[in-house]
């Protein structure tokens, strides 16, 4: 009984003097029950409710440091054991790959569009990288047979433009003379990032109807092949 007389005692003196719940107990080693019973008449002044207060907000700072660490050495794990689990890609592989792109993200053609032109466009350099890589060593299209159109936004100034028309330039390995670029309206305020902004990139591969064509059935290949042998999961 002593012994919590003094303890009580003790925490009522630590916590005028302006000491936090979480503090108190790691020097009175009674439950945060008792503590709550003890302290409920003992009001802080302005001072000390402001450094609790400053304390609490640290404590989640730091709380916020250790799970965004946590996040970026699980993150940092995943992209390493992802780029192994693929490991070197075969010449097959590029091949299928490039299909689902085009699949994906290529111009098809319509019944209201039956000689459309082989195009694909996209604003992830890594993409357009890939997509180009598919059409020179799958494909045998050579760089005299494309044209490339980069598409930004009106308002960007012109230094900007310059920016990323050299981007472009060195990530396709091209000279000016293949980059056309193209202006659209758009509301400046709703470019979220212009430091990650690289405008959007065209590839067009010319009289390349038939081929087209081809590509269709490569992708209904892939789907036949899927659906006899995989079927719907």
């Amino acid at each position: 009984m002593v012994h919590y007389t003094e303890e009580k005692t003790k925490a009522i003196k630590l916590r005028k003097n302006g000491l936090s719940y979480s503090e108190i107990i790691k020097k009175v080693k009674v439950s945060k029950s008792t503590l709550s019973y003890w302290l409920s008449n003992i009001k802080l002044n302005k001072k000390q409710q402001n450094r609790i207060n400053k304390k609490k907000t640290l404590g989640r700072l730091k709380a916020l440091e250790r799970i965004k660490q946590k996040r970026k050495k699980i993150t940092n794990f995943l992209l390493k054991k992802g780029k192994t689990d693929i490991g070197k890609i075969s010449q097959r592989d590029l091949f299928i790959l490039g299909i689902a792109l085009y699949w994906a993200e290529g111009a098809k053609q319509k019944a209201s569009d039956i000689s459309h032109r082989v195009s694909f466009s996209n604003s992830d350099p890594k993409m357009i990288k890939t997509f180009l890589i598919w059409l020179i060593n799958s494909c045998k299209i050579t760089k005299e047979q494309l044209s490339f159109e980069l598409y930004i936004h009106k308002e960007i100034d012109k230094k900007t433009v310059k920016l990323i028309k050299n981007f472009w330039l060195k990530t396709l390995k091209i000279n000016g003379n293949f980059l056309k670029i193209r202006y659209k309206k758009h509301q400046i305020n709703k470019l979220k990032n212009l430091k990650t902004y690289y405008g959007l990139i065209r590839i067009d591969v010319q009289k390349s109807t038939n081929f087209n064509r081809l590509i269709k059935g490569w992708i209904l290949g892939i789907a036949n092949n899927l659906n006899n042998n995989w079927g719907v999961v």
